[in-house]
């Protein structure tokens, strides 16, 4: 999140003097955040079957991934 205020000072200079207000700006970042989070869950998700569909043959016990698994890892 610093890193992402830092890159984007320009930005939020030019935001500030064309009279955007903090919690606009701040929305900003947040929103930027939340879309982070929720892709990286989904892509570990998918890492995780496929990893599970490329070891399922090899390992005696079955192992899945259940739906309450998976909506646990993205909220």
């Amino acid at each position: 999140m610093f890193v992402s205020v830092k890159e984007s000072t320009g930005m939020i200079g030019i935001k500030k003097a064309l009279g955007a207000k903090k919690p606009v700006i701040l929305l900003k970042f947040l929103m930027e955040s939340i879309i982070l989070c929720i892709l990286g869950g989904i892509f570990g998700l998918i890492f995780v079957k496929l990893l599970l569909f490329a070891t399922a043959e090899s390992m005696p016990p079955p192992i899945f991934l259940s739906w309450v698994n998976v909506i646990f890892g993205v909220s």
